[in-house]
């Protein structure tokens, strides 16, 4: 197989994801407690013996010989940011090769910065798609629907654990019928797309979202689709309402990133279902602000073993509310993030963050940075370099990445010594 996995291994991943799901539910929150602090001790362990990272980490904090027996031994370990791993470099990180055959690798938005690259095994990542059609499911998805993802710049690019009977755009096997809409496109192609394919869930970002139902509200267009499914931003009870207007059906979210795909889900802009209990969720002390009681959100993923996220500040915050820690393994609150502004560039076309970070990606010099339009539409990058990286170094890696997707637009590059982030660890990286 393409993928490197067995027809076993595939079905294997599927079962045990299907399990998972089904047993999260059936426990109860102090059930499921428990289990994880066994579980978090073995990735602990694991860890502090084979990732560099972690062992100095924790030899510094006088932690190394430390007991996981209960959920305070736990919150003596010491949190963990991006910007401790990027100071390591990401090879002291891994517990094996970066290399290594059985690894596949993405990178994050760069909401709180920069992309960042995550590494984990195929099979983690195979059991993350899977977790995405439970998602589905639970909000009225079937596995004989169409699924239209308007998600890469690249309509033909896959992993390869997307080319297998699961996930596959074609074969016989295949399980899930999903079409992926190259998101740089015009709006004009991918309104048209959407028309032909006439899907019954459509899943993007909550950026893109906004993208497409505002070009199709210019139309007087409503683009008839079941189930919209947005995820990646924040959504709140006004893009709800937006998105209904816009596609005529329901509309859900999902929460995840990266270091811990799909890890959570709700109908609308409600709390959140945890439905997996290899997520382990804790919360930062509440802070008051003018929405409400807030707490930053500190996950474990105790699956990937190749690159731990241990005690892991995602830079989210979500709504506190009035519940103990054991029911974070049930439900956390609305999360409190950022949703980018959409940019608009001639021929009917849309920038989002999708594009920013795919811009980004090959500039990693960057220590952070932002794309703003200005008035008169020009688009401007704004950055702020890591002090050993070389200046037109970035600027060619860059331009070379933007000229990849829009040859025909200028780009103007600005140097700025800071770029705000927020309280919660996340910035808008698009800007009007």
């Amino acid at each position: 197989m393409r993928s490197g996995l067995s027809i076993m291994e595939m079905y294997l991943s599927f079962a045990g994801t299907a399990f998972d799901h089904a047993a999260s539910r059936l426990m109860s929150a102090k059930q499921i407690r428990s289990l994880q602090v066994r579980r978090f001790r073995r990735l602990f362990e694991y860890a502090r013996v084979h990732s560099p990272f972690y062992r100095e980490l924790y030899s510094q904090a006088g932690v190394s010989d430390l007991k996981i027996r209960c959920i305070e031994d736990i919150r003596r370990l010491p949190v963990v940011t991006k910007d401790m791993m990027r100071a390591a470099g990401v090879e002291k990180v891994l517990t094996m090769p970066k290399d290594h055959p059985t690894l596949v690798c993405d990178f994050t938005s760069g909401s709180s910065g920069v992309p960042f690259p995550v590494y984990c095994k195929k099979t983690v990542k195979y059991t993350s798609h899977l977790r995405m059609l439970l998602a589905l499911m639970a909000n009225g998805h079937r596995l004989h629907h169409r699924i239209a993802a308007i998600w890469r710049y690249n309509a033909d690019i896959k992993l390869d654990v997307e080319r297998d009977v699961l996930l596959g755009s074609s074969g016989r096997l295949r399980i899930l019928r999903r079409y992926f809409i190259p998101g740089y496109a015009s709006m004009d192609r991918i309104v048209n797309q959407l028309k032909g394919l006439q899907p019954n869930t459509l899943f993007s970002t909550m950026s893109m979202l906004d993208a497409v139902a505002g070009y199709a509200s210019s139309l007087n267009l409503t683009l008839r689709i079941p189930l919209v499914v947005a995820g990646g931003e924040t959504i709140t009870a006004g893009h709800v309402e937006m998105l209904k207007a816009a596609f005529g059906g329901r509309v859900a979210c999902i929460y995840g990133c990266y270091e811990a795909p799909t890890m959570a889900y709700t109908q609308g802009s409600d709390w959140y279902r945890v439905f997996s209990k290899l997520v382990f969720f804790e919360q930062g002390i509440p802070v008051r602000s003018g929405a409400g009681d807030e707490a930053e959100i500190i996950l474990t993923n105790l699956m990937n073993y190749a690159m731990p996220f241990i005690r892991y500040r995602i830079g989210d915050v979500a709504v506190a509310g009035d519940i103990d820690d054991a029911q974070l393994a049930k439900r956390i609150g609305p999360i409190i993030g950022r949703t980018d502004d959409v940019l608009y560039l001639p021929g009917g076309r849309r920038f989002t963050h999708q594009q920013a970070s795919l811009v980004m990606a090959r500039a990693l010099q960057c220590r952070i940075f932002r794309f703003v339009q200005r008035k008169d539409s020009s688009i401007v990058l704004q950055y702020s370099l890591w002090p050993a990286a070389e200046e037109d170094t970035f600027k060619e890696a860059a331009m070379n990445a933007w000229r990849q997707l829009y040859p025909d637009v200028p780009l103007i590059f600005e140097q700025a010594d800071e770029l705000a982030i927020a309280p919660a660890g996340k910035h808008r990286t698009l800007l009007k």
